[in-house]
């Protein structure tokens, strides 16, 4: 009787999967309202299985040409998953978007890059004129409303580089992020530029950062560089700068 039952428990449990995945992609914004309420899909098509959506709203930002499909491995791990793709102007890319049984939302394996020039700054990073091309991987992420759980991945900064009172090329950076006890910390070094950059940035729940590191100069022929050098606080010919900062990142859309 009892694997009778775990049999008939397993097809009502399938049978009420396939109700659900099935449903008109239009109910994901309903979810999403009550979930991810900085996240819009407008014009979606097809269904929670396979759809697509004309664009998707990120509080501010608008991403379009997004296409899903359902993922039945994530429920090997507890999770009803979707495979993601983007194909905006802004970013391309794809990773997997999952939801558990305690409402908590996870990103995981996502790759995306993305042109500097072409994303929406805030003033004060459009300000310099930051160009180059970002390459985001996130290991894996974990969301309940606006508050982050966790969060891991890096981020690359190919030819980096912004504009005082001229250009200054930095070659490419790297950023590794995640999540610990403390808040969030940020890695950033350089891959091999004539910038020799090693940084931390440590986050709170309460969004104070702490910024601490030094920038070495490799390639002593660039002037350029040991100007930026000497404003941050370089004495001298030492062409080494000490950062030591501090302070509160201004409201966010996301939360510690």
């Amino acid at each position: 009787m009892k694997p009778l039952l775990r049999y008939l428990g397993l097809a009502v449990g399938a049978y009420l999967l396939m109700l659900v995945i099935t449903l008109p992609a239009t109910h994901l914004n309903g979810w999403f309202g009550a979930h991810l309420p900085q996240l819009k899909l407008h014009t979606p098509g097809g269904t929670l299985w396979s759809g697509n959506a004309a664009s998707v709203r990120i509080d501010n930002t608008t991403l379009e040409n997004v296409e899903w499909c359902y993922a039945p491995t994530a429920l090997l791990s507890g999770r009803i998953g979707f495979n993601t793709q983007i194909k905006s102007r802004l970013v391309k890319g794809e990773g997997l978007l999952s939801i558990d049984a305690e409402q908590l939302v996870g990103i995981d394996g996502l790759t995306a890059i993305s042109s500097l020039a072409q994303l929406p700054l805030p003033p004060m990073a459009a300000a310099v004129k930051p160009t180059g091309k970002l390459e985001l991987r996130l290991t894996q992420a974990r969301l309940a409303g606006k508050q982050i759980k966790s969060l891991t991945g890096e981020l690359i900064w190919r030819d980096a580089s912004f504009s005082l009172a001229q250009p200054v090329a930095l070659g490419d950076l790297k950023a590794t992020f995640a999540t610990n006890e403390q808040g969030l910390q940020i890695d950033i070094s350089d891959l091999g530029g004539d910038l020799q950059t090693n940084l931390k940035i440590t986050i709170d729940a309460k969004m104070n950062y702490r910024l601490n590191g030094n920038l070495n100069l490799r390639n002593q022929q660039r002037l350029d560089l040991q100007q930026l050098l000497s404003m941050l606080g370089a004495r001298g010919n030492s062409n080494r700068a000490a950062i030591n900062l501090s302070g509160r990142l201004p409201q966010l859309p996301l939360t510690l």
